[in-house]
């Protein structure tokens, strides 16, 4: 009997040890959500393409984050600023056809997590919020993904963000101004390519505060920890 409680409370202490540890404020966020996470018996693959929607947001902010570092936003030097990316720069091609194929993997992803959703009426109640948080990051996303390709300022991105932001033009009574505040300025050129910079970068953080279906949990969690200091 001795040595049977010599042999087990070695390992009882050692779990009790991790327990405690998931249990303190700091990582009660991180073991709620990540590895103590409820979830009913009768999930099947399709609840797995928000996991990777979040994995291809990862893969573009960090290939974003150095492609930006070598990206020039100008009319005379953007184009000449991705060719030196492809050309120039270290593995350089392989970081912008990451971030390429991996917007449209984002899209793909986040399509079919849309569908599920549409499916299995994820947009019922009491997940209305929820539903209309994602359809707000989806059209962040387009946007997004929208001023992203205007930035090679090659001859398609050039026409493409000419006729698109044009139909803004239409909407009543604002539509001149908000066509102007698109562009930067009365047409498409030198001001205009940094301003669709800032754009992109504004609406790329936007976008990406997403995987925000539990930003009102994820709050609520965070002044809850709060409140034990």
């Amino acid at each position: 009997m001795f040595i049977i409680n010599k042999f087990k409370s070695p390992r009882f202490s050692e779990t009790q040890k991790n327990l405690s540890i998931l249990k303190q404020p700091a990582l009660s966020l991180v073991n709620d959500h990540l590895i103590a996470y409820p979830t009913p018996s009768n999930l099947n693959y399709f609840w797995g393409f928000g996991s990777l929607a979040g994995i291809s947001l990862i893969i573009q902010i960090a290939t974003g984050v150095f492609l930006a570092c070598h990206y020039t936003p100008e009319a005379n030097l953007a184009f000449s600023s991705v060719e030196h990316i492809m050309r120039d720069v270290q593995g350089g091609f392989l970081l912008r056809y990451m971030h390429a194929n991996g917007a449209s993997m984002f899209f793909i992803v986040t399509m079919i997590h849309v569908l599920r959703g549409l499916y299995y009426g994820s947009y019922q109640a009491p997940r209305e919020a929820v539903w209309c948080v994602g359809v707000v990051i989806l059209f962040l996303m387009i946007a997004t993904a929208f001023m992203g390709y205007s930035l090679p300022f090659g001859q398609q991105s050039l026409w493409g963000i000419s006729v698109i932001t044009s139909l803004f033009s239409v909407v009543p009574f604002v539509g001149t101004e908000l066509v102007q505040w698109l562009w930067g300025g009365f047409y498409f050129l030198k001001e205009p390519r940094f301003c669709s910079y800032i754009q992109f970068c504004i609406l790329r953080f936007g976008a990406k505060v997403g995987k925000a279906e539990n930003i009102l949990l994820i709050a609520g969690k965070f002044f809850k920890f709060l409140n034990t200091l």
